[in-house]
């Protein structure tokens, strides 16, 4: 309708104008060795949030809003493993994975640096190495991709936002099985 009012009272074919079409670009995904890497070199009073966010958007395929609702509630510590059981916002059901040998190692020293005070709110602030009661907001799960991508000094580290996670592990998985 736009198009037609346009061309009818301006005499100027918009069709013409390609840049209007805008398409967007996907995420880009991490590859195993760029997750293995950050999870290894990344030091964890700057970076422990961030990976715990990476192994758990990986591990479960999650979305950036999933990341965000996840309550401790959502996570059992079962002493070796941590079984996450993930609100699936897109068709209200619920989905379970574990996280096991190093990944539930670096999961645990985040839970452990948790307050007592805290929100039931699993995700919260880390800044210096502490966790304050602060819930961390759904844009910071956003910029996280970017933040990971400029610690491995890869080209483009823009186009690496929170939906590379759930990109990353679905492309994982799929290689894996």
């Amino acid at each position: 309708m736009l198009r037609s009012t346009i061309e009818i009272n301006n005499g100027v074919n918009i069709e013409k104008y390609k840049f209007l079409n805008y398409k967007a670009e996907k995420a880009k995904i991490f590859t195993a060795d760029e997750v293995k890497k950050f999870l290894n070199e990344a030091p964890s009073n700057v970076y422990l949030v961030t990976k715990v966010a990476l192994i758990i958007g990986i591990m479960g395929s999650c979305r950036m809003r999933e990341l965000h609702s996840l309550t401790i509630e959502d996570v059992k510590d079962l002493g070796s493993a941590l079984l996450i059981t993930m609100p699936d916002i897109k068709t209200n059901l619920y989905r379970k994975f574990t996280i096991t040998d190093k990944l539930y190692t670096i999961c645990r020293q985040y839970i452990d640096l948790r307050p007592a005070n805290a929100p039931c709110s699993f995700f919260l602030n880390y800044q210096k190495g502490k966790c304050t009661i602060q819930k961390i907001g759904k844009n910071k799960f956003g910029v996280m991709g970017r933040q990971i991508a400029k610690f491995l000094k890869l080209p483009n580290p823009e186009m690496y936002t929170g939906r590379s996670f759930r990109r990353s592990g679905t492309t994982l998985m799929y290689m894996q099985g």
